[in-house]
């Protein structure tokens, strides 16, 4: 008996120690799992974040298109407009107003056109046709000009010999009319004679004669149908301008009807004639390059071009952004910006649930091998109290 409780003595402390040793191991080994988890955890989280980032910007990006597609599309049909209606008035010389309503009617531009507000025929006219012009618009009226009362002379006054006013007009039914039969266009712009002189397609901001967001589209008519090749010819032989009147912001809505999401800003530059066969160079140059190359020559072209209209959300500095470039009689800028159309968490949100997930799990291991690791030693502890007891 007294040997038993000898060796018995003598082995108690050696137990105590090895005790405490794997104590010390679990407890290393719950930090172990602890510390692995987390770095798993913000490793995938980091990952998850930013494949959601890149599916989101390739969802973006083919909206995007779509969106630039259909808004040059509609430009460039925008243009078609003015060029029927120029081949309609050369045409028929002697065109009506009521003629020319029924003309445009039957070409459905709310429909074919969006944004159109109505299509226009300028002439210019001198001091010795006043008289003439006033006749002839007396004889055919337009219901989208108001009448003049009292001698037919130019407004808003002025001393030149040569003035623009709106020979025939057609508008949606019910729109009220903007302008008086005597309102001379070119004393208040320079635009008509710009395009003239150049022969070129040109845009003008309606803001400053009350048309706040309205562009007129003009283009500019000759005899024989073909433009000539220099400005005394072009002056001579010009004989009005085919104008459509466009609401960007109109047009840029419409297109923007299945997209809440995303916004569109629209500018457009003109060009100078010497720049016309170098732009068309470097354009196609850039085409098939890259689309870094694409986009550094769109964003070049287009720094100084005036805003013409927006619509959707407002541009904000962390929302995704596409450029594109249509070039026709001018360059137009077409920025289209936004989210994607993924519902639910962000791409910050998801990697942080990622993230929290797997650091949520270590600390749950972490906490169950710290509670099995004190549950082992309390419970040897007892043994060694309880051994202790009935040894003695």
């Amino acid at each position: 008996m007294q040997v038993c409780m000898r060796v018995t003595q003598q082995a108690a402390p050696i137990d105590v120690v090895a005790t405490h040793v794997t104590r010390r191991r679990w407890v290393w080994m719950s930090w172990a799992v602890l510390c692995s988890l987390v770095a798993v955890g913000a490793f995938g989280g980091l990952q998850w974040r930013s494949s959601e980032q890149q599916q989101r910007l390739t969802a973006f990006r083919a909206e995007a298109v779509g969106v630039g597609s259909t808004v040059s599309s509609a430009l460039l049909r925008m243009n078609d407009l003015t060029v029927s209606a120029s081949s309609a008035i050369q045409a028929s010389p002697g065109m009506t107003n009521a003629q020319f309503q029924r003309w445009t009617t039957a070409m459905h531009p709310s429909a074919r056109y969006p944004g159109n507000l109505g299509v226009g025929y300028v002439v210019p006219v001198t001091n010795a046709g006043l008289q003439a012009h006033a006749q002839l618009m007396k004889a055919d009226p337009s219901p989208a000009l108001l009448p003049v009362t009292g001698a037919f002379t130019p407004l808003p006054p002025t001393s030149g010999t040569q003035h623009c006013f709106i020979r025939l007009v057609a508008v949606p039914e019910g729109t009220p009319a903007m302008f008086p039969a005597n309102f001379d266009i070119c004393a208040v712009t320079d635009v008509f004679a710009i395009s003239r002189d150049t022969g070129q397609f040109t845009v003008m901001d309606m803001s400053s004669l009350g048309g706040p967001g309205i562009l007129a589209l003009a283009t500019p008519l000759y005899r024989g149908a073909v433009t000539p090749t220099s400005q005394a010819e072009r002056r001579r032989l010009h004989t009005g301008w085919v104008t459509a009147l466009v609401d960007p912001n109109l047009l840029l809505k419409d297109t923007l009807a299945k997209h809440p999401h995303l916004g569109v800003t629209l500018k457009r530059q003109d060009m100078t004639a010497a720049q016309v066969a170098g732009t068309l160079s470097g354009l196609t140059q850039a085409m098939t390059a890259s689309a870094e190359s694409t986009a550094a020559m769109a964003a070049a072209l287009t720094s100084d071009g005036t805003p013409l209209g927006t619509a959707g959300v407002a541009k904000a500095a962390h929302m995704m952004s596409m450029h594109f470039t249509l070039v026709a009689d001018g360059i137009w800028s077409i920025d289209v910006h936004g989210s994607s159309t993924a519902a639910g968490w962000s791409a910050d949100q998801q990697g942080a649930a990622v993230f929290g997930g797997s650091a949520f799990a270590g600390l749950l291991l972490f906490l169950l091998l710290q509670v099995l690791a004190r549950s082992r030693g309390r419970a040897l502890q007892l043994v060694d109290e309880r051994t202790d007891e009935l040894r003695f």
